[in-house]
């Protein structure tokens, strides 16, 4: 199995000024199910330059594989 731990987003809609490209909501709930919580985000803006975040800072509640778990009692 091949393990990511970045992504890079970038996208507009052609001759549109934007500033970064944040994932959308489904792409970052995709992203709690299969990437560990220090999986980095790279988005850029239309004058290369980057932002860089963790996904547990896009997304700090997040629901992953360890919510599925049975919890010892």
């Amino acid at each position: 199995m091949i393990a990511f731990d970045t992504i890079v987003i970038v996208g507009a809609l052609e001759g549109a000024s934007v500033d970064f490209c944040y994932p959308c909501g489904v792409c970052r709930q995709v992203m709690a199910e299969f990437c560990d919580s220090d999986f980095r985000v790279i988005m850029v803006d239309e004058n290369d330059q980057t932002h860089v975040c963790r996904l547990d800072e896009l997304l700090p509640y997040r629901f992953g594989p360890n919510d599925l778990k049975q919890k010892e009692s």
